[in-house]
């Protein structure tokens, strides 16, 4: 699947899941997918952009957002949203487990 029809899925499952409606200001025009946690960050992680709009996988980093307040995002955290910090800590959360598992794979090597 293309990442245009990836977008796409994520933004129809949205409107179905949360309304078509702006996460932030409640407009009803020009919604476009957003990240909260944005994909620059995400690459951190080991997240590429394509996948990170998988619903079953990162859904729960995804809002709808009207273009006027994704363009004012931009790519940053908006810590003022609840929900930053504990999809934040998510990742981080994988981050550790997913370097312990490593961690231990080495040592067993040894």
């Amino acid at each position: 699947m293309s990442l245009k029809n990836k977008i796409a899925h994520a933004h129809n499952r949205l409107k179905e899941t949360e309304g078509a409606i702006c996460a932030k200001c409640g407009s009803k025009n020009e919604l476009t997918v957003d990240h909260i946690i944005p994909s620059s960050l995400l690459e951190f992680f080991g997240i590429t952009r394509e996948t990170s709009y998988n619903p079953k996988k990162h859904g729960h980093n995804l809002q709808l957002l009207c273009r006027a307040c994704n363009s004012l995002k931009s790519n940053r955290v908006d810590w003022s949203d609840k929900r930053s910090l504990p999809i934040l800590q998510s990742y981080l959360d994988k981050l550790h487990e997913d370097l312990s598992d490593k961690d231990e794979e080495h040592n067993n090597r040894i």
